[in-house]
Protein backbone atom coordinates (compact mmCIF):
# COMPACT_ATOMS: atom_id res chain seq x y z
CA UNK A 1 0.00 0.00 0.00
CA UNK A 2 1.21 3.49 -0.77
CA UNK A 3 0.18 6.59 1.14
CA UNK A 4 0.62 9.77 -0.83
CA UNK A 5 0.97 13.20 0.69
CA UNK A 6 0.63 16.27 -1.54
CA UNK A 7 2.18 15.92 -4.93
CA UNK A 8 3.48 19.08 -6.56
CA UNK A 9 0.49 19.21 -8.90
CA UNK A 10 -2.87 17.51 -9.42
CA UNK A 11 -1.66 16.23 -12.82
CA UNK A 12 1.39 14.53 -11.29
CA UNK A 13 -0.77 13.09 -8.49
CA UNK A 14 -3.41 11.70 -10.87
CA UNK A 15 -0.77 10.18 -13.16
CA UNK A 16 1.09 8.59 -10.22
CA UNK A 17 -2.08 7.14 -8.70
CA UNK A 18 -3.07 5.64 -12.07
CA UNK A 19 0.37 4.01 -12.41
CA UNK A 20 0.28 2.59 -8.88
CA UNK A 21 -3.22 1.17 -9.45
CA UNK A 22 -2.19 -0.30 -12.83
CA UNK A 23 0.71 -2.08 -11.13
CA UNK A 24 -1.66 -3.61 -8.56
CA UNK A 25 -0.84 -1.17 -5.78
CA UNK A 26 -3.30 0.51 -3.47
CA UNK A 27 -3.22 4.24 -2.78
CA UNK A 28 -4.64 5.48 0.51
CA UNK A 29 -4.79 8.95 1.99
CA UNK A 30 -3.75 7.76 5.44
CA UNK A 31 -0.79 5.97 7.02
CA UNK A 32 -1.05 2.60 8.78
CA UNK A 33 1.17 -0.39 9.58
CA UNK A 34 0.20 -1.76 6.15
CA UNK A 35 1.68 1.27 4.36
CA UNK A 36 4.81 0.47 2.36
CA UNK A 37 5.65 3.97 1.13
CA UNK A 38 4.83 7.49 2.23
CA UNK A 39 5.46 9.90 -0.63
CA UNK A 40 6.20 13.48 0.33
CA UNK A 41 6.25 16.26 -2.25
CA UNK A 42 8.44 19.35 -2.08
CA UNK A 43 6.94 21.64 0.52
CA UNK A 44 5.36 24.87 -0.48
CA UNK A 45 7.19 27.59 1.38
CA UNK A 46 4.01 29.36 2.36
CA UNK A 47 2.51 26.22 3.92
CA UNK A 48 5.24 24.81 6.15
CA UNK A 49 8.30 25.89 8.00
CA UNK A 50 11.34 24.04 6.69
CA UNK A 51 11.68 21.67 9.65
CA UNK A 52 7.98 21.09 10.31
CA UNK A 53 6.70 17.61 9.45
CA UNK A 54 3.24 16.62 8.26
CA UNK A 55 0.96 14.57 10.49
CA UNK A 56 1.36 11.66 8.07
CA UNK A 57 5.15 11.80 8.28
CA UNK A 58 5.01 11.94 12.08
CA UNK A 59 2.63 8.94 12.09
CA UNK A 60 4.91 6.98 9.72
CA UNK A 61 7.97 7.72 11.88
CA UNK A 62 6.08 6.62 15.01
CA UNK A 63 5.05 3.35 13.32
CA UNK A 64 8.67 2.81 12.24
CA UNK A 65 9.91 3.37 15.82
CA UNK A 66 7.58 0.56 16.86
CA UNK A 67 8.83 -1.98 14.33
CA UNK A 68 7.12 -0.74 11.19
CA UNK A 69 8.91 -0.53 7.86
CA UNK A 70 7.36 2.43 6.06
CA UNK A 71 9.71 3.93 3.49
CA UNK A 72 9.42 7.71 3.50
CA UNK A 73 10.47 8.93 0.06
CA UNK A 74 10.42 12.09 -2.01
CA UNK A 75 8.06 12.67 -4.90
CA UNK A 76 11.07 12.67 -7.23
CA UNK A 77 12.24 9.23 -6.03
CA UNK A 78 8.71 7.84 -6.20
CA UNK A 79 8.18 9.06 -9.77
CA UNK A 80 11.50 7.54 -10.83
CA UNK A 81 10.34 4.19 -9.38
CA UNK A 82 7.25 4.33 -11.61
CA UNK A 83 9.21 4.65 -14.87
Amino acid sequence: MCSIYRFSSKYVEKNAIEKVNAAGGIVKNYVSRETDYLVIAPRQLDMFEEERKSKKQIAAEKINMNGGEIKIISEEKFLSMLK
